[in-house]
């Protein structure tokens, strides 16, 4: 098989895997929308955000920067180095997993306080607070997952992001809903995610132990750390910075809704408007996978540059195809779709419409991200990302106020199409790469 058919079956092979896990995301969204009231959804919707961002501040960017440092020695057998560089992962990712314990049992121990002196209702506390217990767990799991891409286990990697990660929640409530007949609240929420990503972990570890074995055992790389190197650090802060923008980035909207719409089903609405749509941004993830391994040691050498543009060509192709289908499907069926959450959602028809288009233009500049990010161009990665959120901000705010949920949406779709504009002229510019190039 050539490398063009090899890289096409590679890349449908993985969209398969990322529609899979799509689906039983959507069947978890929908099973737990018709479970909870509008405004428990919504905040279920901004909690998952919210963990998000916790686990990727306690990874200190390792599990992005792993992608760049890791992927080269396991290329090119510098199995002492890889070695320590995982060893030195696990070793910053340790410290911050107990202090978000930690923090975890300090907000335990103070809402116990609260309730006992009725000081304060804790149930009106804020689902999203009680992520800190959970996001270590899941910390891991995403550090794990970044292991597993950087060895090329491009297929297994897409199976725990993106299937295996939703079926287990979905496994998880759906017993706890069924068959243990739990009542869905903010408590019962949090422990039973706590539940589903504590197996993800270590069904995880037990893979990168047995694919890295030879070179670094897991045993052997948490009882020995290496030295800290400050290249390593330096980059991952870089790395990690630029994340969190684009993490706030994601959930700005969410809580822009949340803390100015006077209606508090709209947050609700909107998040199974984003559900929906999120299936055009799983597509990239899935598609250009097989790409990522080659990036590194790719884009400053003029023999290697030339394959990876057209593993680009064959990935953009695969990419561009799938995601118009997609996106007319879902404006075609937007009202059925929405429906599946509850009769009520489909107030938000025409949010979901504006934010499939918006979704469809801004995904256009994902290889262009890519490159940047692989090509050591964090600090104008940062700069965008940074403009982009205070732009969402201001526009979502003063549109959100206005029109709503629907405001909120045209807000996001503009400012999305404008990032996708600049990076894509900035990689044209700074590499000779075409980022839309099908041939």
């Amino acid at each position: 098989m050539n490398h063009t058919s090899k890289d096409i079956s590679l890349s449908l092979a993985l969209f398969g895997i990322a529609i899979l896990g799509y689906l039983v995301k959507y069947f978890l969204n929908a099973l737990l929308a018709s479970h909870m009231t509008p405004e428990l959804y919504g905040d279920f919707a901004v909690a998952l955000r919210v963990l998000t961002i916790v686990s990727g501040i306690a990874l200190l960017g390792t599990n992005i920067s792993s992608k760049r440092f890791l992927s080269k020695y396991l290329n090119m057998h510098k199995d002492h180095q890889a070695k320590d560089y995982v060893a030195w992962n696990l070793h910053v990712i340790r410290y911050t997993f107990f202090v978000c314990l930690a923090l975890g049992l300090v907000l335990g121990l103070l809402n116990m306080f609260l309730r006992r002196y009725d000081i304060h209702n804790v149930d009106e506390l804020h689902l999203a607070v009680y992520m800190l217990w959970v996001s270590p767990f899941f910390a891991f799991s995403l550090l794990f997952t970044s292991f597993l891409l950087c060895n090329r286990n491009v297929v297994l990697a897409q199976f725990f992001a993106n299937f295996a990660k939703y079926s287990l929640m979905f496994v998880f409530f759906g017993v706890s809903i069924y068959f243990l007949d739990i009542p869905i609240y903010s408590g019962s929420i949090v422990g039973i995610m706590l539940g589903a990503f504590l197996v993800l972990a270590v069904i995880e570890a037990l893979f990168v132990n047995r694919f890295f074995s030879n070179t670094m055992p897991l045993a052997k790389a948490i009882e020995k750390p290496q030295k800290t190197k400050d290249k390593w650090f330096k980059v991952a802060v870089r790395l990690i910075a630029n994340n969190i923008i684009f993490l706030l980035m994601c959930t700005a909207d969410l809580i822009i809704i949340e803390i100015i719409s006077p209606r508090e089903q709209a947050v609700g609405f909107y998040a199974a408007a984003l559900t929906i749509s999120s299936v055009l941004q799983i597509i990239p993830r899935g598609v250009y996978t097989v790409v990522k391994p080659y990036i590194a040691d790719s884009l400053y050498d003029e023999k290697k540059l030339a394959i990876l543009q057209k593993r680009f060509n064959h990935s953009n192709i695969v990419f561009f195809i799938l995601t118009a289908v997609i996106m007319l499907s879902i404006i075609g069926f937007a009202k059925p779709l929405l429906a599946t959450f509850g009769p009520a959602y489909t107030e938000a028809v025409t949010a979901l419409i504006i934010l499939s288009v918006g979704r469809f233009f801004s995904l256009m500049c994902q290889s262009s991200i890519l490159i940047m990010a692989y090509g050591d161009h964090e600090k104008m990665m940062m700069s965008v990302s940074f403009i982009e959120f205070v732009l969402l901000v201001i526009s979502a705010s003063v549109m959100t106020y206005y029109f709503g949920i629907t405001g909120t949406a045209i807000a996001t779709a503009c400012v999305m199409t404008l990032k996708s504009i600049t990076y894509i002229t900035f990689v044209k510019l700074k590499h000779k790469l075409k980022p839309l190039s099908l041939i």
